[in-house]
């Protein structure tokens, strides 16, 4: 038997061994209550992960996935993909402080355009540069593109990225809540965002704290913030 109350399960910095995940893994497959699960700070191996995420693949009731700090590799990042392909409940992820790097980050984002039902992602400190950066761009330019809040801090992504998913904006309709902090953005950036904020009408909240612009980047978007579109 198995209980059908439990909504929550935060399993985090619990380090289990193999067979514990296995164990997880059939329990979670069983159980269609769990609403919003927990798993960070674990390590959990690409071996242990694969079968973990085949069962949340299934999973029927899940809203909020967090498997943040857990070395998962870009390897890891193809089986989240299927995660976000096949759920069709999934609201919000977490994938901070891992190494999904582009490998791992292009094919969420492809998948993420058969979801729409996932409107929240963090993302941040997973080693993302320019390659990652524009399968973000992409997606944001796709008319089927759901997410309205999206964490991508502490990666490196740079100018020519940031530039990428600004001109992205210019007629996304979805996106609310943008985090590009400390990313190495300079003012060809802040030039680029001024531009994207004259036309967008969407985005409420835009985070950029820790970045190379000078009073030159500064004044770009100010002047884009005097004409924004309401």
């Amino acid at each position: 038997t198995t209980t059908k109350s439990l909504q929550t399960l935060v399993f985090s910095a619990v380090l289990c061994n193999e067979t514990s995940w296995g164990i997880l893994a059939t329990g979670l497959s069983a159980n269609c209550s769990i609403q919003d699960l927990n798993l960070d700070g674990n390590k959990i191996e690409q071996k242990d992960f694969q079968p973990l995420s085949t069962s949340l693949s299934k999973h029927k009731s899940l809203r909020a996935l967090s498997i943040g700090d857990n070395g998962l590799n870009e390897n890891a990042g193809k089986d989240v993909a299927d995660i976000i392909k096949n759920s069709k409940s999934l609201e919000s992820l977490n994938l901070r402080c891992n190494f999904l790097e582009a490998g791992g980050v292009i094919p969420i984002f492809t998948n993420l355009l058969e979801n729409p039902k996932l409107t929240k992602l963090c993302i941040r400190k997973n080693n993302l540069t320019n390659e990652a950066a524009q399968a973000i761009a992409n997606y944001l330019k796709d008319s089927r593109s759901a997410l309205e809040e999206m964490d991508l801090t502490l990666n490196k992504i740079g100018e020519e990225g940031g530039i990428s998913i600004m001109s992205s904006l210019h007629k996304n309709m979805c996106l609310k809540i943008l985090n590009l902090s400390d990313n190495g953005l300079g003012d060809d950036f802040a030039k680029a965002t001024g531009e994207m904020l004259k036309v967008n009408g969407c985005l409420q909240v835009l985070l950029l704290e820790n970045n190379s612009m000078t009073n030159k980047g500064a004044q770009s978007i100010a002047e884009g913030i005097q004409v924004a579109k309401t």
